[in-house]
């Protein structure tokens, strides 16, 4: 936690845009989504992690690409809240449809139904790692820096993938116990945990912001996992 904390604070004016946009985006939007109120700790919080880790896929921390990452990081929340919490109910995908026509551009609208409508089915290829590839693609290229690491070498599905397993890795638990798509719960478990643990993909971006911490905390994990 105390690294994590540090590396907000070596960054707080990036950090401070992403978190800020995501969280107020998430205030005007949580009576449609009608976010109880003991839901709504877990709900800012959720917000607030994602922009921060977010944050962490641009280079330069201009204000465009943090806000991006800021309304990235609303749009991943609500994901979660209509699929996860609210059972993929239709009322529901039609309220994260008006916030994807008012936040992000019709390929990105796209891009998040597919990723909704596979995950509905469970239809997800690389034992569910699909869906890291398409939300990488989605959040990069609403910050507009895709084309930025593709310069730096890396494979945008492959490390979608990898940033998929280190969210596994760290939701593990609670997966399981809801009974939701975890890499770990298929036969490709040891597969998966060996290529967390060897990847380089941290150094590709920019060092000891909380998207590298979150990945070395997930790599640490992933090591004690193994038999």
């Amino acid at each position: 936690m105390s690294e994590l904390l540090s590396a907000i604070a070596r960054c707080p004016l990036r950090n401070a845009i992403a978190v800020g946009n995501a969280e107020w985006l998430s205030l005007i939007h949580s009576r449609e989504l009608k976010i109880a109120a003991n839901e709504r700790r877990k709900y800012f919080r959720k917000a607030m992690h994602f922009a921060l880790y977010f944050g962490g896929f641009s280079h330069t921390g201009s204000t465009p690409e943090m806000m991006g990452a800021g309304r990235a990081a609303f749009l991943a929340c609500s994901y979660d809240v209509v699929t996860d919490w609210r059972g993929f109910d239709r009322h529901y995908l039609e309220i994260f449809e008006r916030q994807l026509k008012q936040c992000a551009t019709q390929d990105l609208e796209n891009m998040a139904l597919e990723l909704y409508g596979k995950d509905k089915m469970n239809i997800f290829t690389h034992d569910g790692l699909e869906r890291g590839s398409i939300a990488f693609r989605f959040v990069t290229e609403m910050m507009g820096v895709r084309g930025k690491i593709e310069d730096t070498g890396l494979d945008i599905d492959e490390t979608g993938r990898i940033l998929q397993i280190v969210d596994d890795v760290l939701d593990y638990e609670e997966d399981i116990e809801a009974g939701e798509t975890n890499c770990l719960a298929t036969p490709g478990r040891q597969d998966h945990l060996g290529a967390l643990i060897s990847t380089d993909i941290q150094t590709h971006f920019l060092p000891q912001t909380p998207l590298t911490v979150v990945i070395e905390i997930a790599r640490i994990k992933a090591q004690k996992m193994l038999p």
